[in-house]
């Protein structure tokens, strides 16, 4: 399992629109992200990790990280799931065929077609499967190993068969398909993973403890601080286009910041978090 902590972009977000929107618009958008980087950290500081489900842990930590699963990670929950030792990722070329219509061009030069294609399993597979790199596999050669779980189909593919196919044509069926991309990384799980959250949450947790959290989100409000005083700097306009453009939106930010609750929130949570750096440290 990889992640990566989300960046902190008060600045970029707060001077998005300047020019285009109204000075007390822009700062608007300011206030909210404030507020939501504040909430958010501060929900991550208070909430007991052990009493969460795994869903709900998934969700709160993907509020400051993305996180995305790699090909051991695969691995190791389908064998779980299905009590074997997956080693493998392959590439299956099938006898399975189809028909699709494939068109170019525009107006007077638009032109379609139908067009054969052959379809590929990307699958995982137990080391008692030895597969020959030429050989293409029929239809009943791939459910005999879906049956037996010494595969798991996670993606299909296809590819435009340009030539004569040598080898025998087979009607296109809907096979068992987890439709998992390992290459596609993101927070965006895909719906085996969400139904499977127990084995999901056994990861999660090893890679994310509380106090590796607290760890990354003390570093998320000094971010946050960094951000704030560089904003505020311009509140504070020095004869320059660059201030003056700057400035007033500044200004409005600093002077909302320092009367409001949430500074009293942000201030405090600097607080516990130094708080926790200071008990690691002693311990």
């Amino acid at each position: 399992m990889k992640s990566e902590r989300k960046r902190i972009s008060l600045l970029e977000d707060t001077y998005a629109y300047i020019g285009r929107l109204s000075d007390e618009k822009n700062a608007e958008e300011f206030k909210k992200e404030v507020k939501g980087i504040i909430s958010t950290i501060n929900e991550i500081v208070e909430v007991d990790f052990d009493n969460s489900t795994d869903k709900e842990l998934y969700e709160l930590l993907t509020k400051v990280y993305n996180i995305y699963l790699d090909d051991k990670d695969y691995l190791e929950i389908l064998s779980k799931i299905n009590n074997k030792q997956y080693t493998h990722y392959y590439r299956i070329p099938t006898t399975i065929t189809f028909y699709g219509t494939k068109q170019e061009g525009h107006g007077n030069n638009f032109s379609w077609w139908q067009q054969l294609y052959q379809v590929y399993y990307n699958v995982v597979a137990t080391s008692d499967v030895n597969f020959d790199c030429n050989k293409i596999y029929t239809k009943d050669e791939i459910k005999e190993m879906v049956e037996t779980k010494n595969i798991v189909i996670l993606k299909q593919e296809t590819a435009e068969i340009t030539d004569y196919p040598e080898f025998e044509k087979e009607e296109y069926e809907d096979l068992p398909i987890l439709n998992i991309d390992i290459n596609d990384y993101g927070n965006n799980l895909p719906e085996f993973i969400i139904n499977n959250y127990q084995l999901f949450g056994e990861l999660l947790r090893k890679k994310f403890t509380k106090q590796k959290v607290l760890k990354d989100m003390k570093k998320s409000i000094n971010d946050l601080q960094y951000d704030i005083n560089v904003l505020f700097n311009y509140a504070n306009p020095n004869d320059t286009v660059y201030d003056t453009v700057y400035s007033n939106i500044a200004r409005i930010c600093k002077e909302w910041f320092d009367t409001s609750s949430d500074k009293e929130e942000y201030e405090s949570l600097q607080k516990k978090l130094n708080y926790v750096d200071k008990r690691k440290n002693s311990n």
